[in-house]
Protein backbone atom coordinates (compact mmCIF):
# COMPACT_ATOMS: atom_id res chain seq x y z
CA UNK A 1 0.00 0.00 0.00
CA UNK A 2 1.59 3.31 -1.04
CA UNK A 3 1.36 6.57 0.92
CA UNK A 4 -1.66 7.96 -0.93
CA UNK A 5 -3.61 4.74 -0.33
CA UNK A 6 -2.65 4.83 3.35
CA UNK A 7 -3.98 8.36 3.70
CA UNK A 8 -7.18 7.40 1.96
CA UNK A 9 -7.73 4.24 4.01
CA UNK A 10 -6.37 5.06 7.43
CA UNK A 11 -5.45 8.72 7.58
CA UNK A 12 -6.71 12.07 8.61
CA UNK A 13 -6.07 15.67 7.67
CA UNK A 14 -5.86 18.84 9.73
CA UNK A 15 -5.03 22.51 9.21
CA UNK A 16 -1.83 23.68 10.90
CA UNK A 17 -0.60 27.27 10.95
CA UNK A 18 2.80 28.75 11.85
CA UNK A 19 4.68 26.96 14.62
CA UNK A 20 6.79 23.92 15.46
CA UNK A 21 4.57 20.84 15.35
CA UNK A 22 5.82 17.60 16.91
CA UNK A 23 4.63 14.02 17.16
CA UNK A 24 7.34 12.75 19.52
CA UNK A 25 8.85 14.37 22.60
CA UNK A 26 12.51 15.34 22.34
CA UNK A 27 14.92 14.63 25.18
CA UNK A 28 17.61 17.32 25.17
CA UNK A 29 21.00 17.59 26.85
CA UNK A 30 22.69 20.98 26.56
CA UNK A 31 26.46 20.93 27.16
CA UNK A 32 28.02 24.31 27.93
CA UNK A 33 31.79 24.26 27.47
CA UNK A 34 34.13 25.93 29.95
CA UNK A 35 37.90 26.43 30.16
CA UNK A 36 40.62 28.14 28.18
CA UNK A 37 42.58 25.30 26.54
CA UNK A 38 43.09 21.55 26.39
CA UNK A 39 40.96 18.54 25.52
CA UNK A 40 37.97 16.69 26.95
CA UNK A 41 36.05 13.49 26.22
CA UNK A 42 32.37 14.00 25.45
CA UNK A 43 30.18 10.92 25.66
CA UNK A 44 26.62 10.93 24.31
CA UNK A 45 24.48 7.81 24.53
CA UNK A 46 27.57 5.62 24.85
CA UNK A 47 29.54 7.14 21.95
CA UNK A 48 32.70 9.00 23.03
CA UNK A 49 34.61 11.63 21.05
CA UNK A 50 37.35 14.09 21.97
CA UNK A 51 36.78 17.84 21.91
CA UNK A 52 39.92 19.91 21.33
CA UNK A 53 40.32 23.59 22.18
CA UNK A 54 40.49 25.84 19.11
CA UNK A 55 40.68 29.67 19.33
CA UNK A 56 37.74 30.05 21.73
CA UNK A 57 34.88 28.05 23.25
CA UNK A 58 32.48 28.83 20.41
CA UNK A 59 34.92 27.57 17.78
CA UNK A 60 35.67 24.52 19.92
CA UNK A 61 31.97 23.64 20.11
CA UNK A 62 31.47 24.26 16.40
CA UNK A 63 34.43 22.06 15.44
CA UNK A 64 33.17 19.21 17.62
CA UNK A 65 29.72 19.30 15.99
CA UNK A 66 31.09 19.46 12.43
CA UNK A 67 33.56 16.64 13.03
CA UNK A 68 31.22 14.26 14.85
CA UNK A 69 27.75 15.08 13.52
CA UNK A 70 27.39 12.03 11.27
CA UNK A 71 28.63 9.57 13.91
CA UNK A 72 26.12 10.75 16.49
CA UNK A 73 23.29 11.04 13.95
CA UNK A 74 23.87 7.36 13.14
CA UNK A 75 22.85 6.44 16.71
CA UNK A 76 19.88 8.82 16.77
CA UNK A 77 21.54 11.79 18.50
CA UNK A 78 21.26 15.08 16.61
CA UNK A 79 23.80 17.78 17.50
CA UNK A 80 23.48 21.52 17.03
CA UNK A 81 25.69 24.33 18.28
CA UNK A 82 24.92 27.77 19.69
CA UNK A 83 27.82 29.84 20.98
CA UNK A 84 29.77 27.72 23.46
CA UNK A 85 26.97 25.17 23.87
CA UNK A 86 26.48 21.84 22.13
CA UNK A 87 22.87 20.66 22.08
CA UNK A 88 22.22 16.90 21.87
CA UNK A 89 18.65 16.02 20.88
CA UNK A 90 17.12 12.55 20.90
CA UNK A 91 13.63 12.29 19.43
CA UNK A 92 12.31 8.75 19.64
CA UNK A 93 9.92 6.78 21.80
CA UNK A 94 11.42 5.86 25.18
CA UNK A 95 14.88 7.13 24.19
CA UNK A 96 16.86 9.59 26.35
CA UNK A 97 19.82 11.87 25.76
CA UNK A 98 22.62 10.89 28.17
CA UNK A 99 25.63 13.21 27.93
CA UNK A 100 28.79 13.56 30.05
CA UNK A 101 32.08 15.44 29.66
CA UNK A 102 35.42 14.51 31.26
CA UNK A 103 38.52 16.70 31.13
CA UNK A 104 41.62 15.11 29.57
CA UNK A 105 44.22 17.89 29.47
CA UNK A 106 44.49 21.43 30.88
CA UNK A 107 41.02 22.73 31.81
CA UNK A 108 38.54 22.13 28.96
CA UNK A 109 35.34 20.91 30.64
CA UNK A 110 31.65 21.77 30.83
CA UNK A 111 28.26 21.40 32.45
CA UNK A 112 25.18 19.52 31.22
CA UNK A 113 21.53 20.57 31.63
CA UNK A 114 18.63 18.23 30.71
CA UNK A 115 15.31 19.45 29.28
CA UNK A 116 12.42 18.06 27.24
CA UNK A 117 10.67 19.57 24.24
CA UNK A 118 7.40 18.57 22.64
CA UNK A 119 4.29 19.91 21.02
CA UNK A 120 1.71 21.44 23.31
CA UNK A 121 -2.06 21.29 23.61
CA UNK A 122 -3.64 24.58 24.72
CA UNK A 123 -7.13 25.69 25.74
CA UNK A 124 -7.60 29.45 26.17
CA UNK A 125 -10.69 30.65 28.06
CA UNK A 126 -11.86 34.25 27.62
CA UNK A 127 -14.36 35.04 30.38
CA UNK A 128 -17.29 37.42 29.86
CA UNK A 129 -20.00 38.90 32.06
CA UNK A 130 -22.62 41.26 30.64
CA UNK A 131 -23.73 42.57 34.05
CA UNK A 132 -20.31 42.50 35.76
CA UNK A 133 -22.20 41.54 38.89
CA UNK A 134 -20.03 40.66 41.91
CA UNK A 135 -20.51 37.05 42.93
CA UNK A 136 -21.45 35.82 39.44
CA UNK A 137 -19.94 32.33 39.07
CA UNK A 138 -19.08 29.71 36.47
CA UNK A 139 -17.61 26.23 36.58
CA UNK A 140 -14.47 25.75 34.48
CA UNK A 141 -13.50 22.17 33.62
CA UNK A 142 -10.32 20.94 31.94
CA UNK A 143 -9.49 17.22 31.75
CA UNK A 144 -12.15 16.43 34.31
CA UNK A 145 -10.87 18.87 36.94
CA UNK A 146 -13.54 21.47 37.72
CA UNK A 147 -12.93 24.76 39.54
CA UNK A 148 -15.27 27.66 40.24
CA UNK A 149 -14.57 31.15 38.92
CA UNK A 150 -16.21 34.05 40.77
CA UNK A 151 -16.52 37.49 39.19
CA UNK A 152 -14.81 40.28 41.12
CA UNK A 153 -14.66 43.87 39.80
CA UNK A 154 -13.34 43.03 36.31
CA UNK A 155 -12.52 40.11 34.02
CA UNK A 156 -8.81 40.76 34.57
CA UNK A 157 -9.09 40.57 38.38
CA UNK A 158 -11.37 37.54 38.11
CA UNK A 159 -8.98 35.70 35.80
CA UNK A 160 -5.90 36.56 37.87
CA UNK A 161 -7.60 35.32 41.04
CA UNK A 162 -8.65 32.06 39.35
CA UNK A 163 -5.06 31.38 38.26
CA UNK A 164 -3.68 32.12 41.74
CA UNK A 165 -6.21 29.83 43.40
CA UNK A 166 -6.06 26.88 41.00
CA UNK A 167 -2.71 26.75 39.16
CA UNK A 168 -1.23 24.24 41.61
CA UNK A 169 -4.17 21.85 41.23
CA UNK A 170 -4.00 21.85 37.44
CA UNK A 171 -0.22 21.45 37.50
CA UNK A 172 -0.73 18.10 39.23
CA UNK A 173 -2.72 17.07 36.14
CA UNK A 174 0.16 17.99 33.80
CA UNK A 175 -1.39 21.34 32.87
CA UNK A 176 0.17 24.76 33.42
CA UNK A 177 -2.43 27.46 34.08
CA UNK A 178 -1.44 31.07 33.33
CA UNK A 179 -3.11 34.31 32.36
CA UNK A 180 -4.49 37.66 33.50
CA UNK A 181 -6.93 38.72 30.79
CA UNK A 182 -7.50 35.11 29.69
CA UNK A 183 -7.07 31.68 31.28
CA UNK A 184 -4.47 29.67 29.36
CA UNK A 185 -4.26 25.91 30.05
CA UNK A 186 -1.09 24.45 28.48
CA UNK A 187 -0.28 20.74 28.73
CA UNK A 188 3.14 19.26 29.38
CA UNK A 189 4.84 17.01 26.82
CA UNK A 190 3.03 13.87 28.04
CA UNK A 191 -0.54 15.21 28.30
CA UNK A 192 -3.37 16.03 25.90
CA UNK A 193 -6.46 18.08 26.67
CA UNK A 194 -9.35 15.65 26.48
CA UNK A 195 -12.12 18.08 27.47
CA UNK A 196 -12.51 21.79 28.14
CA UNK A 197 -15.79 23.47 29.08
CA UNK A 198 -17.38 26.34 30.99
CA UNK A 199 -20.80 26.23 32.66
CA UNK A 200 -22.57 29.26 34.15
CA UNK A 201 -23.60 28.61 37.75
CA UNK A 202 -25.01 31.99 38.84
CA UNK A 203 -26.11 34.98 36.75
CA UNK A 204 -24.17 35.40 33.48
CA UNK A 205 -20.46 34.66 33.96
CA UNK A 206 -19.48 32.62 30.91
CA UNK A 207 -16.78 32.56 28.26
CA UNK A 208 -15.43 31.32 24.96
CA UNK A 209 -12.80 28.61 24.47
CA UNK A 210 -10.12 28.65 21.78
CA UNK A 211 -8.10 25.48 21.15
CA UNK A 212 -4.59 25.54 19.68
CA UNK A 213 -2.30 22.57 19.29
CA UNK A 214 1.28 21.97 18.15
CA UNK A 215 1.30 18.28 19.05
CA UNK A 216 0.74 16.10 16.00
CA UNK A 217 -1.74 13.28 16.38
CA UNK A 218 0.48 10.94 14.37
CA UNK A 219 3.32 11.11 11.81
CA UNK A 220 2.82 13.09 8.59
CA UNK A 221 2.95 11.44 5.17
CA UNK A 222 2.06 14.41 2.98
CA UNK A 223 1.41 18.16 3.04
CA UNK A 224 -0.90 20.37 1.04
CA UNK A 225 -1.08 24.17 0.95
CA UNK A 226 -4.15 25.79 2.49
CA UNK A 227 -2.77 29.33 2.35
CA UNK A 228 0.60 30.55 1.07
CA UNK A 229 3.14 28.95 3.40
CA UNK A 230 6.84 28.56 4.14
CA UNK A 231 8.37 25.45 5.74
CA UNK A 232 11.83 25.95 7.25
CA UNK A 233 12.62 22.43 8.51
CA UNK A 234 11.26 18.96 9.16
CA UNK A 235 12.41 15.69 10.72
CA UNK A 236 11.47 12.14 9.78
CA UNK A 237 11.69 8.65 11.27
CA UNK A 238 14.26 6.61 9.34
CA UNK A 239 14.52 2.85 8.86
CA UNK A 240 16.38 2.48 12.18
CA UNK A 241 13.64 4.28 14.10
CA UNK A 242 15.80 7.36 14.64
CA UNK A 243 14.49 10.88 14.04
CA UNK A 244 16.76 12.79 11.67
CA UNK A 245 16.58 16.10 9.76
CA UNK A 246 15.03 16.01 6.31
CA UNK A 247 16.22 17.84 3.21
CA UNK A 248 13.83 18.82 0.42
CA UNK A 249 14.03 21.53 -2.24
CA UNK A 250 10.91 23.29 -1.00
CA UNK A 251 12.51 24.24 2.35
CA UNK A 252 12.43 28.02 2.80
CA UNK A 253 10.51 28.54 -0.43
CA UNK A 254 7.01 30.01 -0.59
CA UNK A 255 4.47 27.26 -1.27
CA UNK A 256 1.46 28.54 -3.18
CA UNK A 257 -2.16 27.42 -3.03
CA UNK A 258 -2.87 24.94 -5.80
CA UNK A 259 0.60 23.43 -5.75
CA UNK A 260 0.73 19.61 -5.93
CA UNK A 261 0.55 17.56 -2.74
CA UNK A 262 4.06 16.92 -1.41
CA UNK A 263 4.60 13.31 -0.41
CA UNK A 264 7.23 12.04 2.04
CA UNK A 265 9.09 8.75 1.68
CA UNK A 266 9.39 8.38 5.46
CA UNK A 267 6.92 9.44 8.19
CA UNK A 268 7.57 13.02 9.31
CA UNK A 269 7.55 13.48 13.09
CA UNK A 270 8.27 17.22 13.26
CA UNK A 271 7.65 20.16 10.96
CA UNK A 272 8.34 23.88 11.37
CA UNK A 273 5.91 26.15 9.52
CA UNK A 274 7.30 29.68 9.41
CA UNK A 275 4.16 31.27 7.96
CA UNK A 276 0.88 30.43 6.29
CA UNK A 277 -1.30 27.35 6.74
CA UNK A 278 -0.76 23.77 5.61
CA UNK A 279 -3.03 20.75 5.46
CA UNK A 280 -1.09 17.95 7.10
CA UNK A 281 -2.09 14.45 6.04
CA UNK A 282 -1.25 11.74 8.56
CA UNK A 283 -1.77 8.08 9.33
CA UNK A 284 -3.89 7.38 12.40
Amino acid sequence: MDALEKISALGGSDLYSAGTHKFLTSDIATLTLTGASGTATITANGLAAVATWATDLETTAQNFVVTNYDAYAAIGVIMTQSGNTIIFTVTAKNKLATVTIANLTTDLAGTVVKTKSGGSDVATFTLTSATSHAGTTALITVNGLSKKATFDTSIEITSTAFVAANAAAYLQQGITLTGTTTLVFTTDTATNITNASIQTLHSDLTGTIARTKTRLESPIYAIEVASEAVVTSYKYINDNGFVVPGFRKFMGATLAVGAPIIMFKYPVSEIVIASGTLILHHIK
